[in-house]
């Protein structure tokens, strides 16, 4: 495979169920970047389209594939995801997991748990508040607004969720609407894709997304230009904390940042990056 980077390094990038937990959440995010469409038969020719994504032949492998995903997971979605669905020291499975157990990694989004005094509850927790006797009201309002949300969309309601473990604690990292509606539902467990660390540093050997690095060093040629050099030292080494733990990412630096034909003042930023990766 010519993609440019050192075969040892990449494979488990490759893994069967890491693509699979990536093309199952760019799958459940286009239902909600194309509402509008309902046909099965048109969702049936997007998502393989998305689950061939691996091996779409217009792109270059691997990178490019990883790339796409942090573009909707962090460019677009806000969630840092990529990191941990491609750090080789995090091992992931497919498990039932009692809702019991799920920390929401935030409750601002639903309006039914305003009220809940608790930052970051888990299911238990939610499950009493709405289902107290004297939260009837809320709890209709909860259920009246998952409706409304699950028809926004063509169906999605059932995608497997993805958590991990933070501080002793299960917590989810995408699907909290889905945990909801399954509290909601009565349901005691809910599908998941769940991340266990299997060796320290817990990331090592990530995919660091092309373009988080060609915006720092940018940055950094560009404050170089404009003389402000304490800046353009921040941001390159920046870059440098970003791959020091990564060899993937230290070749993709390497081979597509660092020789950028735009890029200014390339060897001071080099010189700054590899302070930190030495």
């Amino acid at each position: 495979m010519n993609n440019g980077l050192p075969t040892k390094n990449y494979k488990h990038l490759q893994e069967s169920i890491r693509l699979k937990i990536a093309t199952d959440y760019l799958r459940h995010e286009m239902r909600k970047i194309f509402p509008s469409i309902r046909n099965k038969k048109i969702w049936k020719i997007i998502d393989e389209e998305i689950i061939n994504l691996p091996n779409n032949k217009t792109m270059a492998p691997v990178r490019d594939f990883w790339n796409f995903v942090d573009a909707i997971c962090f460019g677009l979605k806000l969630k840092n995801l990529v990191p941990r669905l491609t750090s080789q020291n995090i091992k992931w499975s497919v498990k039932k997991i009692d809702l019991d157990d799920l920390y929401l990694g935030s409750k601002k989004d639903f309006a039914c748990l305003k009220t809940l005094k608790i930052d970051m509850p888990n299911g238990r927790q939610i499950k009493d508040f709405l289902f107290n006797p004297k939260n009837i009201k809320i709890l209709k309002f909860a259920k009246k607004d998952s409706l409304i949300n699950s028809k926004k969309t063509f169906d999605r309601d059932n995608d497997l969720i993805i958590v991990g473990e933070k501080d002793g604690k299960i917590m989810v990292y995408d699907g909290n609407r889905r945990v909801i509606k399954n509290i909601l539902n009565g349901n005691d467990k809910i599908s998941a894709y769940i991340a266990s660390t299997v060796k320290q540093p817990m990331f090592y050997n990530y995919w660091v997304p092309t373009s988080q690095m060609l915006n720092l060093v940018s940055w950094a040629g560009m404050n170089l230009k404009n003389d402000n050099k304490k800046a353009s030292k921040c941001l390159s080494q920046a870059v440098g904390y970003l791959i020091k733990f990564s060899a993937i990412g230290k070749a993709e630096f390497h081979e597509r940042v660092i020789n950028n034909a735009s890029l200014y003042g390339a060897e001071h930023i080099l010189k700054e990056v590899n302070k930190i990766v030495k």
